[in-house]
């Protein structure tokens, strides 16, 4: 997480402007070897201090660097450099130090540096991470301190006040734990988690009518929590409330049947159903865990709460410490995942997402948010091999996924094999109408073009009113100058219900213009352009249709402007327009001599 303080933004500050020398930094990359480049040697100074504050600079901005590539690894190694150059004065440098230590699990080196700012200028945010830190390294008194240090500016802080707790809890303290929540719930009333605690703290006691009001609070508030209901259950079996034990896990079994619950609620059942309730009670202890308040859950839950709330920063934090303390939590794993992807952190996202086991039920989840991202970071064999083992791993069809399977290929111009995986779908859903567009389109990009006409045929039969199919008809059929009385009524069909489509508007300008009704297709085609914001082909039929009308010079325009945009573009197809294009670019050039500059500047060689 990146501080922003004053103390380093002076450093630099002192460090360019100083009257003894002046140095400038070269900018930094992975593949760049470490270089400074001074203006002159006559302006090197001697000095130590300025030379010592100069190398830090360029360290910091060098790690910095690396944050923003997210290398992590060589990150550290420059901040390490920098720090031990410090003399004081350093609080960004050392807030990202912590972060990338928590991020690497050595707590120990965390707590040194947060130590660090904690000595020198601390914020209200420092000392919640310090105390995170000390409580996550079993020192729950040292943490005490630094909870009401932010509980002095923010009293009704969630995190800091429900930590607090804990620590008081772990110290042996649990009435003035107990006492810290009832305050809180007074102050924070809709907030779930804090009922319960308190209904944990409460059953602990002995105290089980009071645990089971404080946990039917909590499920009120937060009614999809499976954990709450299964401690409400164990709430009431310890209150000798057999029937409605009985009843609660009948319904919650029939409830979760699909999940892996549901195993410990029919367990808990048959437990009831034998006149075993305190074994019942023991097993669903085991579930919950043997303490009411524990670090690591609450560390947990709080930093999915922190995900949910969109507080990003706040959950690499909270979930960057529980991992810190046990790698091998999933569920932690998976979130803090997706709030490195909120805060565009992509590549860290998809190494935690796929560092969650097979065993783990998030593992598909994890494996295709992981694919998505790698398809962001157009890594599209990386994305292909993530789908494929959420697929493998799910054992049965899912839509979604074969879909996603079908774009990464075709993306890697892999077409054959996209056109393998759609027509394995289809001879289980032969009707199906997404998948025989799917399948239409991409014989199409084989070159297979009557294959493409007849399963477009096939799907407007099932699906009469399918849009993009009837528009796909209609523009093969304009392409070819056949039946184009069939394709004009086709695509009137798609426009009826896309009026605004500007590729159906294409057809129909198109149609028009093989009719030889060019005033019209120009008004069409004209609607096309403004709607698609300028597509290449699009525009090229929009200057056929105008010089085919008479308007020559905004005809021979349009092309130009196809060159311009293609120039502006840096687009590395510009080679590779169509012959028409080339065609009328040649005459351009013929009628206006100037313009030769401009065409051959924008890379394009003419035939």
């Amino acid at each position: 997480m990146l501080n922003m303080r004053h103390s380093l933004v002076s450093l630099i500050a002192i460090s360019l402007a100083s009257s003894a020398s002046v140095v400038f930094i070269a900018g930094c990359s992975q593949k760049t070897p470490e270089k400074k480049v001074l203006i002159s040697a006559d302006f090197v100074s001697h000095d130590p201090s300025t030379e010592r504050r100069s190398e830090l600079l360029y360290r910091f901005l060098k790690g910095m660097t690396y944050v923003n590539v997210e290398d992590s690894g060589n990150a550290v190694k420059q901040f390490e450099a920098a720090a031990k150059l410090s003399d004081g004065n350093d609080e960004l440098l050392r807030a990202q130090l912590v972060s990338l230590k928590i991020e690497e699990g050595d707590l120990s080196a965390a707590l040194i540096h947060s130590q660090k700012i904690i000595d020198s200028n601390p914020q209200t945010y420092d000392f919640l991470i310090h105390a995170g830190i000390l409580d996550s390294l079993g020192d729950f008194e040292a943490a005490q301190k630094y909870y009401m240090e932010v509980i002095k500016v923010r009293p009704d802080d969630i995190p800091a006040n429900l930590y607090l707790a804990n620590a008081l809890y772990a110290v042996g303290k649990p009435e003035a734990a107990e006492l810290r929540l009832k305050k809180l719930s007074k102050a924070q009333p809709d907030v779930a988690i804090i009922y319960y605690y308190l209904g944990g703290l409460a059953n602990d006691q002995g105290r089980y009518a009071a645990a089971i009001s404080y946990l039917n609070k909590a499920i009120k508030l937060e009614p999809d929590n499976k954990k709450i209901h299964i401690a409400y259950l164990a709430a009431l079996i310890n209150q000798g409330k057999i029937k409605e034990s009985l009843k609660l896990a009948s319904t919650l079994s029939t409830e979760w049947q699909d999940e892996s619950l549901s195993l410990v609620l029919k367990a808990t059942e048959t437990l009831i159903q034998k006149g075993q309730p305190q074994s019942a009670n023991m097993f669903l202890r085991s579930f919950l865990g043997e303490k009411s308040l524990e670090i690591q859950e609450l560390r947990r839950h709080i930093g999915i709460l922190q995900v949910q709330g969109r507080d990003f920063t706040g959950a690499v934090y909270s979930l960057g410490l529980v991992l810190a303390k046990d790698p091998n939590d999933a569920r932690a794993r998976y979130f803090l995942g997706t709030a490195y992807a909120a805060v565009n952190s992509r590549k860290r996202a998809v190494l935690e997402l796929q560092k969650v086991p097979e065993s783990e039920f998030m593992y598909v989840e994890a494996q295709t948010f992981a694919g998505f991202l790698l398809r962001q970071l157009g890594d599209l064999s990386g994305a292909e091999k993530a789908i494929r083992l959420a697929m493998a791993k799910l054992g049965e069809p899912d839509v979604n996924l074969q879909t996603f399977l079908v774009e990464l290929l075709r993306s890697q111009h892999q077409y054959p094999e996209a056109a393998n995986v759609v027509a394995a779908i289809l001879r289980e859903n032969p009707d199906n109408p997404k998948f025989l567009f799917i399948y239409g389109t991409i014989l199409e990009d084989l070159g297979k073009h009557e294959e493409a006409i007849e399963i477009m045929e096939s799907l407007i039969k099932v699906d009469p009113d399918h849009a993009q199919a009837l528009n796909f008809i209609a523009y093969n059929l304009a392409e070819r100058g056949k039946d184009l009385t069939r394709a004009l009524s086709l695509v009137d069909k798609a426009l009826a219900d896309y009026p605004e489509d500007g590729y159906f508007l294409d057809t129909k300008g198109w149609t028009l213009y093989r009719l030889g009704r060019y005033s019209e297709a120009a008004k069409i085609l004209s609607r096309a352009v403004n709607l698609t914001g300028d597509d290449p082909v699009i525009m090229e039929h929009y200057a056929e249709i105008l010089l085919a009308d008479g308007e020559n010079e905004r005809g021979l325009g349009v092309y130009l402007s196809i060159v311009q945009r293609k120039l502006d573009l840096n687009d590395p197809d510009i080679k590779k327009l169509s012959a028409r294009s080339r065609s009328r670019i040649k005459e351009l050039v013929n009628k206006k001599p100037e313009l030769k500059r401009l065409i051959e500047l924008s890379g394009y060689v003419q035939d």
